[in-house]
């Protein structure tokens, strides 16, 4: 059951075009003092590339980030959020994912006789 559910996910995640992905950080900047703050349900960009560092919250007071379900592309396999001098802070319903994805392949080319090494 699991593998089914992780295939579904790997073939949704495929299907989003970078052009489809709106900018996150207007989106977080833009209700900076709120104690909720709502990402609308939708797939987002991260920009983590060009010297843009991870999003950082600071000094937030009982605050909750509700993603609603959204999904967020970092397009670069570094620290997404930065939470600085926060207290009671909610963050959820956030998918948080990285292209490219934060894997490694390789192919085995020998191996020691006890299949050890």
């Amino acid at each position: 059951m699991r593998k089914i559910i992780l295939l579904l996910c790997l073939l949704c995640n495929i299907s989003i075009n970078a052009e489809d992905l709106k900018d996150l950080r207007s989106i977080l900047d833009s209700q900076k003092n709120n104690s909720v703050i709502n990402i609308p349900e939708g797939n987002y960009l991260l920009d983590l590339k060009n010297g843009k560092n991870a999003y950082v919250f600071s000094s937030l007071k009982n605050v909750v980030i509700d993603g609603n379900g959204s999904t967020v592309i970092c397009n670069r396999q570094n620290q997404a959020f930065q939470f600085t001098q926060c207290e009671n802070v909610t963050f959820k319903n956030l998918i948080i994912e990285y292209d490219p994805p934060c894997t490694s392949q390789g192919t085995i080319v020998a191996m020691s006789g006890d299949k050890k090494l």
